[in-house]
Formats: structure tokens, C-alpha cells, sequence
């Protein structure tokens, strides 16, 4: 388990937190992608349906102070939408945790949308139906689980976040280039929470 941390704050109006996180999520995720760090991304504040507004970046010293350094990082702090603390040790006393990618919410509001669209259609080729508001689509709006917004390649995905704390191991050190545990032999790689 990684020993080192740096702790980003967003800063700004807490309407603007989510989309302060999102655009560092997709910083840290193309960092992370091109220069093949190995960091694991932890979130104290996750709540029910919010990510809230810190993540922690746990890996080894070479590898934080690069993350740290890196030139889109540091431009969101200049703009002030983000705090970078200094690598600091993680305290001794913690439990720990996995965090990991959902796919399942992303698979549901696919499918979801598709339906929507479906209806929709439907709807306007019968002319009662139109103006009709449909009970059927107030049952099925879906409560996401928190999630950040990835921007790649000009599209938006969500990436939702889940967390594992009984299937874990601590000796693994492995995450992918979200920052998410990989599972490996049916245990995620375990980070210090507290």
C-alpha cells in the first residue's frame, strides 16, 4: 500500500464543485495515461450521489512530485478552481478501501436513453399522446451513484465511482489510468482511508 499523498481541493462556488472535479478528473486521467504513472485517486468527502470536492492522489514520491509539477495541473491552480497540497505521508492509524469504476449506471441510463428517445417518437406520431406526460419515465429516472465527467475526444462520459471494502488486498499496488483499483484474482488493490 502506498506511504505518500497529495490532497487537491477545488475551491470556488460549491454549484461549480462538480465541474471544477470533473475537468481535474480528466487532467489527472491523461497524466496518469501518458506518462504511465501508477497513482491511485481516493475521495474522503464521496457521499451517496456526490464525489465532493477533494481527491487524494496516493503513489510513491517520484510519481506524486510529477503529478504535482505537471503543467495542466498547475494552470487550474493558477485560474484558482484548484489547492495542491505537498506530499505528505499518510498517517499510521487508517482503514483502507478500493475505489473503482461502476459500469453498471452507465449501462442503465444508456439503455434508458434509448427508451426515452423510443417514447418520444412515439409520442409525436400520435397526436393525443404528445402533450401527455408519461408516469412510465418519472418511474424510471435513475438515481447515478457520484460520478465525474470524463471529456475525451470531444464527448462527455460519465465515469461513476464505487468503493469495495471487504475484497481487498493491501500488498497490491496496480490501478488503471482512472486511478481506480484494477481487480486482480477477485480482491481490488487497497488505499488508506481516513
Amino acid at each position: 500500500m502506498f506511504s505518500e499523498y497529495v490532497e487537491i481541493h477545488t475551491q470556488g462556488e460549491s454549484e461549480d464543485t462538480h465541474f471544477i472535479l470533473s475537468k481535474l478528473f480528466t487532467r489527472i486521467h491523461g497524466i496518469l495515461k501518458s506518462h504511465s504513472l501508477n497513482i491511485a485517486l481516493g475521495f474522503p468527502d464521496l457521499k451517496e450521489y456526490s464525489p465532493g470536492k477533494l481527491i487524494r492522489c496516493f503513489g510513491v514520491v517520484k510519481d506524486l512530485a510529477q503529478l504535482e509539477k505537471n503543467d495542466g495541473l498547475l494552470h487550474l491552480e493558477k485560474r484558482n478552481m484548484i489547492s495542491i497540497n505537498s506530499i505528505a505521508s499518510v498517517p499510521k492509524d487508517h482503514d483502507k478501501i478500493a475505489y473503482r469504476r461502476l459500469r453498471e449506471p452507465e449501462k442503465a441510463i444508456n439503455g434508458f436513453k434509448k427508451r426515452l428517445s423510443l417514447r418520444n417518437q412515439k409520442r409525436e406520431s400520435i397526436p393525443h399522446l404528445k402533450n401527455n406526460t408519461n408516469e412510465t419515465e418519472e418511474k424510471e429516472k435513475i438515481k447515478r451513484p457520484p460520478y465525474l465527467i470524463l471529456e475525451r475526444n470531444g464527448q462527455k462520459l460519465p465515469i461513476h465511482i464505487g468503493t469495495e471494502r471487504l475484497k481487498l488486498d493491501s500488498d497490491l499496488c496496480q490501478f488503471n489510468t482512472y486511478g481506480f483499483a484494477k481487480k486482480i484474482k477477485e480482491c481490488y488493490a487497497a488505499i488508506p482511508f481516513f
